[in-house]
């Protein structure tokens, strides 16, 4: 029997943990992918980049986050986790730096593609440490395991609030530098209070084995596949919004350059309560908790077809479609973990790859699908099927075969 006190002495070790792991999802996810979107304006005064160049940089931005997602996935299922958060860590920086001195157009595409892969790495090792140090302590920790996987999720809201500030105060190449320094910074920092967390929790041999090799057997895609529905739906859907919100801002509201990257920022510091969707989910269930969600992100982005003519085209309005946006959509990738974790309890590094990979999946599509929709109808009718889309996956949940139970992590 373990004493009070030797239990209440992991949890600091864990605590640490968790705040080197936000900030490396905030400099992955917020920084080093979707802050060339955010600098590019700037970046094309300096370098001859076209639209075309820069679709096809998003492109290949979005092809390594997902190799790097299901690379991952097979190296946390193999107890390496440390080896993508290293891998994460090297892909930022050296992607940011390439960036941050690019010369021409061929290192700018390298440095994008490096730069896109480091989120990729970062979820399912995060995700997978976490599970596994919230085990090793007591049952305290693991009934807030789903607090601690949202709030290092939350993480991304951190730095798209951080990337939209330095968009407005820096120039771009010290932006760039900057996002490299912190991704070396916080994946160094997630290593180490990882090591010093797991070596304040030591390892139950016998009854991990043999969790394991249950997980081996019961593990098939099958279970995670509605899963995998959600996040299909939620990144086609909320795409239009990525891809097209903040120019749909400029031209129809008339904001500024200053004033649509503000936008931005709300949209990030919204992202912050995702931090809550562990919690949502234990008080509604995973299926309510996503179909709510799901509302709201279906809202948000049906608010800016609405605006005009049911809402003033006003910076106030964007703002306030821009918090909810924000918030509603990392509380769903929060969800996202929970229910890989509902459908794969045990390999939850690998599941969460899985749905990640899915989100970008879906975001690929429904950019694509959006922009030929802008171009014959307009980008009204555009932001109404992301947001019917939106309120599908919402409905699908409430359909599906999971959550049939309060959905906690671990029931």
């Amino acid at each position: 029997m373990q004493s009070h006190g030797a239990q209440q002495s992991r949890l600091p070790g864990v605590s640490r943990y968790l705040v080197a792991a936000t900030a490396l999802v905030a400099v992955s996810y917020g920084m080093c992918r979707f802050g060339f979107g955010l600098t590019l304006p700037r970046i094309s005064e300096s370098l001859p980049v076209t639209a075309s160049l820069a679709g096809g940089a998003s492109s290949l931005s979005f092809a390594s986050y997902c190799g790097a997602a299901l690379i991952a996935g097979v190296l946390v299922s193999r107890s390496r986790g440390t080896a993508a958060t290293v891998l994460a860590g090297l892909s930022g920086a050296a992607g940011a730096a390439l960036i941050a001195t690019a010369g021409g157009n061929a290192q700018l595409l390298c440095g994008v593609t490096l730069a896109g892969a480091a989120p990729g790495f970062v979820s399912p090792s995060v995700a997978q440490a976490i599970a596994e140090l919230a085990r090793r302590s007591d049952g305290a920790a693991v009934a807030r395991e789903p607090r601690w996987q949202a709030i290092a999720n939350a993480g991304t809201g951190f730095g798209v609030f951080g990337a939209g500030v330095a968009a407005l105060w820096l120039p771009w190449r010290l932006s760039w530098s900057i996002y490299g320094g912190l991704a070396a910074v916080s994946a160094i920092a997630a290593l180490v209070t990882e090591r010093r967390a797991r070596a304040m929790a030591p390892k139950q041999a016998s009854s991990e084995s043999a969790s394991d090799s249950g997980a081996k057997r019961h593990r098939t895609f099958l279970a995670i596949l509605p899963t995998v529905v959600l996040a299909l739906c939620m990144g086609a859907g909320s795409a239009v919004f990525w891809t097209f919100g903040r120019s749909h801002a400029e031209s129809t509201a008339g904001l500024s350059n200053t004033a649509s990257l503000l936008l931005w920022c709300a949209v990030g510091a919204a992202g912050v309560a995702g931090a809550l969707s562990g919690d949502l989910s234990q008080r509604l269930g995973f299926q309510r908790a996503w179909g709510l969600a799901s509302v709201v992100l279906a809202l948000s982005i049906g608010g800016v077809a609405a605006s005009p003519p049911l809402l003033p085209p006003t910076g106030t309005t964007f703002v306030t479609l821009g918090l909810l946006f924000g918030a509603s959509y990392v509380v769903l990738c929060g969800l996202q973990i929970t229910g890989a974790a509902l459908a794969w309890p045990e390999s939850l590094g690998a599941g969460t790859a899985i749905t990640f990979t899915a989100i970008a999946a879906g975001q690929a599509v429904g950019a694509a699908s959006a922009g030929l929709v802008i171009d014959a109808a307009g980008s009204t009718v555009a932001f109404v099927c992301g947001a019917l889309v939106c309120a599908a996956g919402g409905v699908a949940a409430l359909l599906m075969p999971f959550g049939r139970r309060r959905a906690t992590l671990y029931p």
